[in-house]
């Protein structure tokens, strides 16, 4: 089942009055009856984009730099993911419109735009087109790009005006964030495990969610509003008339014992956690512990020590904090959305015949319109292959009809089947 509120109420309950993203949750949950989890990634989202790029909390290798990659699943129109991204969009670009990223239709242009303004966050609420394009190798180039730009690894490309001087631009330590939404049959239709487990999708905090609220008439809070950007302003430019009276951003020395005793037993956990899971969601499990260190690390830029000016460690308040949000939201998002990534892309044929078939008998031409762009001859074989699998069955023909109808297997048809010995019901 998606995420409920309920997963993460007690993380708010936690998070100070004087905090920004406790202030952004709670104009968010009066503005709209989106699910709270979308916002709390939407929100960790913008304060990624505050932080100094380079601010790194020290992890292993070369550290963990604050940018965030935030993945929203939900269905269509009811899960209210668009209406999350576009509340996130307007505070950012009355915050910094220059970190207003939109997607583009080449990965190309993409990079283009990342060079010239590499301290930025994409906004795309239909990342499914996107996620379409590139498993159709229109935007191949943008997973790899995905990975750098998560690492904040150094990139270089000739930007449009220097193309004819073959002037090659480098950035050497982009600062991008990401906000994304897309729907669980757009994941299952346009992803596969490679995508998960090889990599890309394995750095997106995910968030699985449904709306639960019923719906409300919206009104707008402009002096809330405006109370949000203006904060978010003042923590991005260190203003002095923010309340920490930033002047220098100190640097983060290390994580502190009690801390790294947490990180190490969440980490064991999560080991655990992916042994007994698919193969698709281990890499994104896998990242649980790096996953929390980054956002204790922005919450200690919210309201810990990393905006006080001086040099700080991160402590296990903070630690404890980024553990329950990956556990309860991330985690059992992966969990969920384990049952829809495929392995490969005829997996994903497969299991879109299978969703077209229900529990009664269903027609060979509601089947047929519901894989539209399939042949005949190929849905007849994928029909063969789940009957051979015992995953359906195929119903009688009925007098007058040409097609036989489809069912699926139940635990009736296990009883009935000529495949189970006689011997187990020997007294």
């Amino acid at each position: 089942m998606p995420l409920s509120e309920s997963a993460i109420t007690p993380f708010v309950e936690k998070l100070p009055v004087g905090s920004w993203l406790r202030s952004y949750l709670g104009y968010c949950y009066n503005s709209t009856d989106a699910n709270l989890a979308y916002h709390l990634g939407a929100g960790l989202s913008l304060l990624s984009q505050t932080v100094p790029a380079n601010m790194i909390v020290p992890f292993y290798g070369n550290g963990l730099h604050l940018n965030l990659f935030v993945l929203l699943i939900g269905d269509s129109t009811e899960a209210r993911k668009t209406t999350t991204i576009d509340i996130a969009y307007k505070i950012m670009y009355e915050t910094r419109r220059d970190s207003c990223l939109l997607p583009t239709g080449s990965w190309e242009r993409f990079l283009d735009i990342v060079i010239e303004r590499p301290q930025a966050i994409l906004f795309d609420a239909d990342f499914g087109a996107s996620l379409s394009m590139m498993s159709r190798n229109y935007l191949q180039g943008m997973k790899g790009l995905f990975l750098k730009l998560y690492d904040c690894s150094a990139i270089s490309g000739d930007t449009r005006e220097k193309k004819r001087n073959k002037i090659t631009s480098v950035v050497e330590n982009p600062h991008i964030s990401s906000l994304v939404g897309v729907t669980p049959s757009q994941l299952e239709e346009d992803t596969t495990t490679n995508d998960w487990a090889g990599g890309y999708l394995a750095r997106f905090l995910t968030i699985f969610a449904a709306r639960e609220r019923p719906s409300k008439k919206y009104v707008q809070n402009t002096a809330s509003e405006e109370q949000l950007w203006i904060r978010l302003r003042s923590m991005l430019s260190g203003d002095p008339n923010d309340v920490l009276r930033v002047n220098r951003v100190g640097k983060c020395l290390e994580i502190d014992e009690g801390a790294w005793a947490l990180l190490n037993a969440f980490e064991a956990e999560m080991r655990s956690e992916a042994g007994r899971s698919a193969r698709g969601i281990k890499a994104g499990i896998n990242r649980s512990a790096a996953m929390a260190a980054k956002i204790a690390g922005l919450l200690a830029w919210d309201f810990g020590p990393a905006r006080s000016g001086e040099d700080w460690t991160l402590t296990p308040d903070f630690l404890e904090l980024g553990i329950e949000v990956v556990r309860n939201v991330h985690v059992a998002s992966l969990n969920e959305i384990a049952k829809t990534i495929s392995a490969d892309p005829r997996e994903r044929l497969k299991l879109r015949v299978l969703r077209a078939i229900q529990i009664d008998p269903t027609p060979y031409y509601v089947i047929l319109r519901a894989n539209s762009g399939m042949q005949a001859r190929e849905l007849y074989n994928w029909l063969e292959t789940l009957t051979k699998e015992r995953l359906i069955v195929r119903c009688p023909l009925i007098p007058g009809e040409s097609d036989h109808s489809y069912r699926r297997w139940t635990a009736d048809d296990d009883i009935m089947s000529p495949l189970i010995s006689d011997d187990i019901f020997a007294m």
